[in-house]
């Protein structure tokens, strides 16, 4: 779908389009169960509802209600329950509590209207003022299934589908993420993806902006299919200028995900390890470190059963009143970007100690060096492994050297490196030697009474003392070195490129 003109006008509708806005959500609706969540202090009441009667509730008055933008299975929000896919859901956040809100939503509000005018971005289905920040629909045409029937029976979660939803909200994410660039005081969230997300309702008042969410911009028309949305889109390192600044697309999640395990291991080193019991002051951050970095990950549900079962692993576990009250800013404000060296040294007070015994919280590009370091001990090892293999078989070192595309001076570093290698070739070729050089003698005996050395070699083959071709470091045995027992023994050993040449 090609962008048009696109502005944002004041919504026309007296419920602030709540209204509009549950109709259209539900378009394509298979009869499912839509779940409204209503804040109340620090606990949250959960009903669902079928589609029709979900856009004939009587919200008028409602504080702080969110409903879910997808369809399910029975009562509960969980994502392995979702039935239809309805739309992808993005959200700006104004995490700032200290910043002009009205001034500051201008701000995002030009730089959206940038992007999607220049057909950077396709045209949201809707656009809802949250009270801080705004909320980007992007409705499919036809709701896209969560599962489908196996052909075993049963069945199974449409995998290739919701990687096709992936790489477009990462997609789209990388877009948003350099509008905000430039504004300290906003940032894209991009822990909302999960799909029982729940978002605030047009018309209900937000008692953090003091505000109600309304519904700005509605588009019966731009509805979606994964071609439309994957051939409107660009590139994920597609450069898009913001004002003042301009920043690249990093995978948030992958870090996030790593940053839970180094905290796993920091606090079982300090409480259950070698290091310094953790203090009340320091597990608080950990906690809060913790449920941060998972939130953007999982959502902020699982996040918080995530942060009990790392709180329950210190010595001393907080009280779990500590650990809503992190939830509760969380949900209040967002979640945070925060810079390495300040969880480093400011949240966790990690010491050298720690870090060089456990190498946490080390920056990106260290890690892909180490990497990239990693990968080149293995493929040395894999190298030394061929060429002691080799070396073992019998063959030369220049031989080897040829083989393996090495100098041959590698290839004696290598064996050096290697003693029991060199040994083992050595005793190998030693039980050769030993073994041909009988076989030698028989043949120089037969030489010595009527036999040309051809014709003594060509009847020893056939009759089963040599096969037919005995072949060490190229040479044949019994052909080339006819001179003597002794000389026999010294150029098998010669032709083994063995110096000095070893006792027989």
């Amino acid at each position: 779908m090609e962008n048009t003109a696109f502005s944002l006008k004041p919504s026309q509708f007296s419920d602030h389009g709540r209204k509009r806005f549950l109709c259209l959500l539900t378009h394509d609706d298979w009869k499912s169960n839509y779940i409204v969540a209503t804040k109340t202090g620090d606990t949250f009441s959960q009903h669902a509802y079928r589609s029709d009667v979900l856009r004939d509730l009587d919200l008028c008055g409602a504080v702080d209600t969110f409903v879910t933008h997808n369809g399910f299975n029975g009562a509960k929000r969980d994502s392995n329950r979702t039935r239809q896919i309805n739309s992808l859901f993005f959200d700006i956040d104004i995490h700032n509590d200290d910043a002009d809100l009205v001034a500051v939503k201008q701000q995002v509000k030009s730089a959206l209207f940038n992007v999607i005018d220049n057909a950077v971005l396709p045209t949201p289905t809707m656009i809802v003022d949250s009270g801080r920040g705004f909320h980007l629909y992007y409705l499919f045409a036809r709701s896209v299934p969560y599962r489908k029937r196996s052909p075993e029976g049963g069945s199974v979660v449409c995998e290739k589908a919701l990687w096709r939803i992936k790489q477009i909200e990462h997609r789209i994410d990388g877009v948003l993420d350099k509008i905000c660039a430039s504004i300290r005081e906003a940032g894209n969230d991009r822990a909302v993806h999960d799909l029982a997300r729940i978002a605030r309702i047009p018309g209900t008042y937000n008692t953090s902006s003091h505000s109600y969410a309304e519904l700005i911009y509605a588009n019966d028309e731009a509805m979606y299919n994964f071609e439309m949305l994957e051939s409107a889109l660009p590139s994920v390192d597609t450069s898009i200028t913001a004002p003042n600044k301009v920043v690249h697309v990093i995978d948030f999640e992958r870090i996030s995900i790593r940053r839970l395990k180094e905290l796993e291991q920091l606090r079982d080193y300090r409480d259950h390890g070698q290091g310094e019991p953790c203090t009340n002051n320091t597990r608080n951050n950990m906690v809060f470190v913790y449920m941060n970095a998972a939130t953007q990950v999982y959502g902020i549900d699982k996040a918080f059963e995530l942060a009990k079962a790392f709180n329950r692993g210190f010595a001393v576990p907080l009280p779990e009143m500590e650990l809503k009250a992190t939830r509760d800013n969380l949900e209040r404000k967002g979640t945070y970007r925060i810079k390495l060296d300040t969880i480093i040294t400011k949240f966790l007070k990690i010491t050298q100690l720690e870090s060089d015994h456990l190498g946490l919280f080390k920056s990106k590009r260290t890690l892909d060096r180490e990497l990239a370091k990693q990968k080149t001990r293995e493929k040395r090892a894999k190298r030394d492994r061929d060429i002691l293999e080799l070396v073992s078989e019998g063959m030369t070192y220049d031989q080897v050297a040829k083989r393996m595309g090495v100098s041959r001076r590698t290839v004696a570093s290598v064996v050096k490196r290697n003693n029991g290698a060199r040994t083992y070739a050595r005793r190998t070729l030693r039980r050769h030697i030993k073994i041909q050089f009988s076989r030698t003698k028989e043949l120089l005996d037969a030489i010595k009474t009527t036999k040309t050395p051809q014709e003594a070699s060509e009847e020893y083959c056939e009759s089963g003392g040599f096969s037919k071709v005995q072949n060490f470091g190229n040479h044949t045995l019994g052909v080339r070195y006819l001179s003597g027992y002794e000389n026999a023994s010294s150029g098998l050993e010669f032709s083994l490129g063995l110096d000095p040449p070893l006792a027989t």
